[in-house]
């Protein structure tokens, strides 16, 4: 096709795209030169994101909908059986049939061992085919689901739209990928743009080839430091990435030039103690200019936390795969190679102010976290953010708290248990409680205060 019928078939679809649906057939009578269907709708298609055009299940294409997606009640239950059918089938590509057997399986369970270690200790991995497919069967589960639980909280603001630039930046084999694409309804148009430049980058694409014809997907071989993003995006995401760079403040904050007026950062990492923690050292950097959304809400202007906080929130767990029970057959120890957990420590930022709980305004005679330590003995009002679940494995439910404001780790201990303070139990991660009446102690072996709630407790 030349360029005159490029040109003659956009400006027809720009013309007719307000009009009524786009109908190919109906393209091609308009057009001076003869050019056969599948050409005209590959045109369509490849320009469908600039023209902002979905396309139906008829085959016709409408403009995407300004309406902002509705927050689901989302409860995932474990990966499809697509995403399923196409790992195993790439596994059997590499390894053969019996993938999980043998000298394969041996050596498939030995560098999911690998890279647990390393990821403990911190250390890097390197993600040739081999690595990144034993990833892929241990951690791909957990973060398919976890994005799309975090994917919620911004659709719960009605911040999430349907037209969607998405930078995915060391995606790795595409667990969050495949998370947000399914998450994401049927209408929405999506420019799905990728950074990874490991082997990982081929399983992804394998794995994506499900995506509808609205997902529009490139793939750039580069590291995050060398990638050179171009205009504005309006999800940009680092999962598992921060805690595998040299510099991450330095990295994100690069990005995050790049995050529209409207859009949202993400970052992602695994629960563990390293990790979470390094998470948090990074989105204190980066909220020098940008706004904390979820979870970690500053609820004090002018006061940054310097406390070790160790937060991240526990979703439910899900169904074990069978590539994991395939794979977990041949261990020393029954579940060692099954991975139902969903928990990550995450932040989403925004140069705008929204918050994913308001902020309540009026805090008269509330006590900052920072200021607790002059407290010892007294009972004191506080606003905080609930930051964990149950941390306490007697009968005492123990809770990370925290304001933004807070030097030290803070706990909210319940000790009896209330109709007037039951909230603290039953609110979910990353709320905004009201709590009158807490008794101030501190906890020497922790080296941490414990904020006592008891019968004399109340909280909103």
């Amino acid at each position: 096709m030349n360029l005159k019928g490029r040109q003659e078939i956009l400006s027809n679809v720009k013309y007719l795209k307000n009009i009524r649906p786009v109908d190919v057939e109906e393209i091609k009578e308009y057009l001076s030169e003869t050019i056969d269907l599948r050409s005209i709708r590959l045109e369509i298609v490849r320009n469908a994101f600039e023209l902002g055009l979905v396309e139906r299940e008829d085959g016709k294409f409408t403009p995407v909908s300004e309406e902002p997606i509705s927050p689901k009640l989302v409860s995932i239950q474990g990966v499809p059986e697509k995403h399923i059918e196409r790992l195993e089938s790439v596994l059997k590509d590499r390894y053969g049939n019996e993938w999980e057997s043998g000298g394969s399986g041996d050596d498939i369970r030995e560098r999911i061992r690998e890279i647990k270690k390393n990821y403990y200790e911190s250390e890097r991995v390197e993600y040739n085919e081999e690595n990144s497919l034993a990833y892929a069967i241990y951690h791909l589960p957990g973060y398919y689901a976890a994005i799309q639980y975090i994917l919620n909280k911004i659709s719960k603001g009605g911040l999430l739209r349907r037209k969607l630039r998405i930078l995915d930046v060391g995606a790795g084999i595409g667990g969050p990928a495949l998370g947000i694409v399914d998450y994401l309804p049927k209408d929405a148009l999506v420019e799905y743009n990728v950074v990874e430049p490991s082997d990982a980058a081929e399983i992804l694409q394998t794995l994506m080839e499900g995506k509808t014809n609205n997902v529009h997907l490139n793939i750039y071989r580069d590291t995050a430091e060398e990638f050179d993003p171009s205009g504005v995006y309006d999800i940009i995401l680092l999962a598992n990435v921060i805690s595998e760079l040299n510099d991450p403040s330095s990295v994100v904050e690069k990005y995050s030039e790049f995050v529209s007026d409207t859009g949202s950062m993400i970052l992602v990492e695994p629960a563990d103690k390293n990790t979470a923690i390094g998470l948090r050292k990074v989105e204190r950097s980066i909220a020098e200019t940008m706004n904390i959304y979820a979870p970690t809400i500053r609820l004090w202007q002018n006061q940054v936390p310097c406390s070790e906080s160790w937060s991240f929130e526990v979703m439910p767990d899900i169904e074990i795969p069978s590539f994991q029970q395939r794979i977990d057959q041949g261990g020393q120890r029954k579940g060692e190679f099954t991975n139902v957990d969903v928990q990550v420590s995450y932040s989403i930022l925004r140069w705008d102010s929204n918050t994913l709980f308001e902020i309540p305004k009026d805090r008269s005679r509330c006590v900052k976290l920072s200021e607790v330590g002059t407290k010892i003995g007294k009972r004191i009002k506080i606003i905080a953010v609930k930051l964990s679940q149950n941390l306490s494995e007697n009968e005492n439910p123990l809770f990370l708290i925290g304001d933004g404001s807070e030097e030290i780790d803070s706990y909210a201990v319940v000790v009896k248990k209330t109709p007037q303070n039951k909230m603290i139990l039953d609110a979910d991660y990353g709320r905004i409680v009201l709590i009158k009446g807490a008794l101030v102690l501190w906890n020497d072996d922790e080296g941490a205060y414990n904020l006592v709630i008891d019968k004399e407790t109340i909280i909103e």
